[in-house]
């Protein structure tokens, strides 16, 4: 019912923690981990063979990118590749500490809403949002005109909640998902654009004056059950 998909680019070392909390969850019957060009590819490294290896998961990869030009383009190629009706699209930070609320977000399907959350703090948690697909692709995915980091979530939940899908916020958000704690470094490392608000800016002004762009189309170098292997074709 859920298909759950989580970017990654050189961040392995979150991958067996994250994934691990979600795919044992009965109602999450696909994991897509979408590999925007790894330098050690996700699907071959064998320190991840625990959760690659696993029936329910996929690994999508993308060859030939040097950087994040923004993460939109890697979560419209999960939401592209998503085979369940419902989207749950998780950061690789994300753990989840409370099975009950994969529960919880599966009983909101069909009641024409989306959910995302704030934390404590009542700041908006990003990174997580759940979502039907025929939702998420009516609306054009993720605006790939944005560069960089920041807005892109605000972007696509203004564009959800104008197309006529109701946001439900989850509030102390954090209390169901533990977002493994980084740096500001580590954060930045696959962006050219190294500052966040000036990025921001940028992509808030191009959403403000209606530039989207079109979900990026793909060849197919190469596909599995298990593994598919991607190159993006550039506008």
């Amino acid at each position: 019912m859920i298909s759950l998909i989580t970017p990654v680019m050189n961040r392995s070392d979150r991958i067996v923690r994250c994934v691990s909390s979600w795919i044992e969850q009965p109602l999450i019957t696909e994991v897509i981990i979408v590999d925007w060009s790894s330098t050690v590819p996700v699907y071959t490294d064998p320190s991840l063979r625990s959760v690659t290896g696993h029936p329910k998961t996929k690994v999508i990869r993308v060859d030939g990118e040097t950087s994040f030009i923004a993460q939109a383009f890697a979560q419209n190629v999960g939401l592209r590749f998503a085979s369940q009706p419902c989207i749950c699209k998780v950061d690789i930070d994300h753990v989840l500490v409370d099975p009950e609320f994969v529960k919880t977000l599966a009983q909101s399907h069909g009641t024409n809403t989306f959910h995302c959350g704030t934390s404590r703090g009542k700041v908006e948690y990003w990174g997580f949002v759940f979502f039907e697909k025929k939702h998420g692709l009516k609306v054009g995915g993720y605006n790939e005109a944005a560069r960089g980091w920041g807005y892109d979530d605000t972007d696509f939940y203004k564009r959800l909640r104008k197309s006529g899908v109701r946001k439900v916020v989850v509030q102390n958000i954090d209390e169901v998902l533990y977002h493994i704690p980084h740096d500001t470094d580590l954060r930045i490392a696959n962006y050219i654009e190294k500052d966040k608000d000036a990025s921001n800016v940028a992509n808030q002004q191009l959403a403000l004056a209606g530039q989207l762009a079109p979900m990026s189309k793909y060849t197919i170098k190469s596909a599995t059950t298990k593994y598919v292997n991607l190159l993006r074709v550039r506008r």
